[in-house]
């Protein structure tokens, strides 16, 4: 459902949008399935792309009757709701989850999670390949208002993964945006298969236990959030050495966590860092991913 607040908005604004973008009736999931508030003083005061149903409300652009009643609304849905000026209907974004999770190219890894995964995390993943399709979809769109919207998707989906499901559900959709279920878990479990051909039971039992330690403790991965520092991804890079692993990757999005990481990795390119050496370091758009190699006679 609509929220009551974005509701009482959308009623208000009624007159404006029939004489503004010519909508002469309102249907949520119909003629609108995305709604941004924004505070762009050069724009129109409601703009509208039919192709992705998307209604952009510019407050300081609308007429000063019509942003009186409506100001107290958002003060109120912020305030008093927990709302957010960059609110998604409830159903549009379940609308949005049925789409993707329905894309042909989901289907092998779906498959894979409800057979393979244990029952406990299977909606994780779920939920976790939605977050991968938002971050697909954003690289696809150079529309700034159609960013915003998306972000707000990764945003709340990723809030709600961590209220529910805490660190685990955090390492597993990081583990998923990343691709990790088609480069580790898949050849993973391929591999448990191999070693008992002839006893599936043992296959996944072998497969889980590996399963559990890379869900829960992230042993060859580190993914940058906005406030760590370069001395923060040392001693993270350090408590993986007692993982015996030869290398581990750490992934960043966004410039600041580029940024972050590319002075690690200058860090250890001069010297500074004894214990690591750089094998790539792969920079594309607003994705960063830095693989470390540890140097042998250093490992614990």
């Amino acid at each position: 459902m609509l929220p009551t607040w974005l509701k009482e908005v959308l009623e208000i604004l009624k007159p404006e949008i029939k004489t503004t973008i010519k909508i002469e009736n309102l249907h949520v999931g119909d003629k609108i399935v995305n709604v941004n508030i924004d505070s762009n003083q050069t724009k129109n005061s409601l703009e509208y792309k039919p192709d992705q149903k998307f209604l952009t409300i510019n407050l300081p652009a609308l007429p000063p009757e019509i942003r009186k009643q409506i100001e107290p609304i958002l003060k109120k849905a912020v305030d008093v709701e927990d709302q957010t000026l960059l609110e998604q209907s409830t159903e549009a974004l379940l609308e949005d989850f049925v789409k993707k999770e329905n894309l042909p190219e989901n289907k092998e890894t779906l498959n894979f999670i409800s057979q393979n995964v244990p029952t406990d995390d299977v909606d994780i993943w779920r939920k976790a390949l939605y977050i991968r399709g938002c971050f697909d979809e954003l690289k696809e769109t150079t529309d700034e208002d159609i960013k915003k919207a998306i972000g707000y998707k990764i945003k709340r989906s990723k809030h709600d993964v961590i209220s529910a499901y805490g660190k685990k559900g955090n390492n597993i959709a990081n583990l998923c945006t990343a691709n990790y279920i088609k480069t580790w878990l898949m050849p993973l479990y391929k591999n448990s298969c191999e070693l008992y051909p002839m006893d599936i039971n043992k296959a996944k039992e072998s497969f889980e236990r590996i399963y559990q330690k890379i869900t829960e403790e992230l042993p060859f991965t580190i993914f940058v959030a906005g406030e760590m520092n370069k001395e923060k991804i040392n001693a993270e890079a350090k408590n993986r050495l007692k993982y015996g692993m030869d290398f581990f990757n750490i992934h960043g999005i966004g410039r600041q966590n580029i940024k972050t990481i590319t002075a690690f990795a200058n860090d250890i390119k001069s010297g500074n860092n004894p214990i690591f050496e750089v094998e790539k370091i792969d920079e594309e758009g607003n994705v960063i991913l830095l693989v470390v190699n540890v140097k042998i006679d250093k490992k614990l």
